[in-house]
């Protein structure tokens, strides 16, 4: 799981440096024309690459 979320975060910031990201059901979504999107997208790649990590480093704290 530490590799998935590592290749998460890079992900988003290949998708920062190319201005464009890949939204499920909707295709690529740019920068330019769509920069909620855009962003919202970006930003769910590292919040989900950085819970991930945090998962695989911690465990599952509601198990204890």
């Amino acid at each position: 799981m530490f590799f998935f979320g590592a290749g998460l975060i890079v992900l988003g910031v290949v998708y920062i440096g190319i201005g464009k990201a890949y939204a499920r059901y909707h295709g690529w979504i740019f920068r330019s024309t769509d920069p909620k999107g855009y962003w919202s997208e970006v930003t769910l790649y590292f919040v989900l690459g950085a819970g991930l990590i945090a998962y695989s480093i911690y465990g599952n704290p509601f198990s204890k």
